[in-house]
């Protein structure tokens, strides 16, 4: 009797350890998408500006190897815009740039938890998370200028990407998601822009300064989540 009752025991710890196993390997993988605001700093606008801020959003898949590291792939698209005329420096007012660019980017980040998110014990685990991610990215872009006389101009460049964030506990398969990211680049042609001798010096651009960009939404991502239910079994 002894010996069926300790092997009944084994038995059911092997099936709630499985089953936690289960349980939080379940909740590796996400699928999300995100609506929020592309908005763009340089030689137009060396100031950030409420105003330039364009319309974007962004899709990703999300890999959680452990509740502190989230590795995630993300393919973000916005419009960016910058004009002169809503500053008051008398130079770019005499200038009176204008350009518009769409972006698109395709970015793999890191993202570290600073609480044990989405731990299974619940009566551990944290609803609400800041994060930091950080990265590497290629963007695509392709924008008018009214120096160009509306002919298109554009390029590919490797970014940096890097931010802050919030993620939220809403349910078993979902979670929701605040962030705000900038990117720093290695080109001064996102705005159009550049530092040419030939040009008029109302045409020139700061050649010591690059080019950013930001991004800020919110997105909602489902999780696969799932509890294995342990074998029944009989006993001898």
């Amino acid at each position: 009797m002894s010996l069926v009752f300790n092997k009944q025991r084994l038995l059911l710890m092997a099936a709630v350890c499985f089953g936690f196993i289960a349980t939080a390997s379940a909740q590796r993988y996400e699928v999300g998408a995100g609506i929020g605001a592309g908005n763009y700093k340089g030689d137009v606008a060396p100031a950030f500006r409420v105003e330039n801020s364009k319309l974007g959003g962004n899709i990703f898949f999300r890999y959680n190897p452990f509740y502190f590291l989230s590795l995630r792939a993300n393919l973000m698209v916005t419009d960016l815009m910058g004009r002169d005329s809503i500053f008051a420096d008398p130079f770019q007012q005499k200038r009176d740039f204008y350009f518009r660019s769409n972006m698109r980017e395709l970015a793999l980040t890191a993202e570290y938890n600073f609480f044990n998110f989405r731990k299974t014990d619940r009566r551990r685990m944290e609803k609400w998370c800041p994060f930091l991610f950080g990265g590497v990215a290629v963007a695509n872009h392709s924008g008018k200028t009214n120096y160009l006389d509306n002919r298109d101009y554009g390029g590919t460049h490797v970014v940096i990407p890097f931010g802050v964030g919030v993620k939220h506990y809403m349910h078993p398969n979902w979670n929701l998601g605040f962030e705000f990211g900038a990117r720093k680049t290695f080109t001064d042609r996102i705005d159009g822009i550049d530092f040419n001798e030939a040009n008029t010096k109302f045409r020139q651009s700061n050649p010591y300064s690059k080019d950013m960009y930001y991004f800020a939404g919110i997105t909602l991502s489902y999780v696969f989540y799932s509890v294995r239910c342990a074998e029944p079994f009989a006993a001898d």
